[in-house]
């Protein structure tokens, strides 16, 4: 017979949402981080925004190049936003050589890259340390 007295130990793991419109990246980073944190993934910037107003999460993480809107017009809606100005992001992307050839300057990605910034190549153990990083 339980003791009603006795407290239930329950732990929060954190909260990543994953927003990134390679399925098979998701997928394989959700593996990944699943192991410590409670995984959400979005595979559009909107699909990402709605889920963030649903549920907020600790961290994002957030492919810097998606169509139709990318991931710097993200981050800056969300850093403008007062209820998830303070929400860790972290940038992913394949194409950092690129980005200079994109439609934004050199001033709008630093003040768009949220919290950090990791390659692609890098791999996913490179971007679960990074995640660690800001949740631990």
């Amino acid at each position: 017979m339980e003791n009603s007295s006795e407290s239930k130990c329950v732990t929060h793991r954190k909260k990543v949402l994953f927003i990134d419109d390679d399925p098979d990246y998701v997928e394989s980073a959700k593996c990944f981080l699943e192991k410590k944190y409670e995984v959400e993934t979005a595979f559009s910037a909107q699909e990402g925004w709605e889920k963030i107003g649903r549920q907020r999460p600790d961290l994002i993480v957030l492919d810097a190049m998606m169509e139709p809107k990318d991931g710097f017009a993200l981050t800056k809606e969300l850093k403008e936003h007062q209820t998830y100005k303070d929400i860790p992001i972290v940038m992913l992307t394949g194409v950092v050589p690129q980005i200079p050839q994109t439609k934004y300057s050199q001033d709008q990605i630093l003040r768009f890259t949220g919290e950090d910034f990791v390659e692609k190549s890098a791999g996913i153990e490179e971007m679960l340390s990074t995640v660690e990083r800001y949740l631990e």
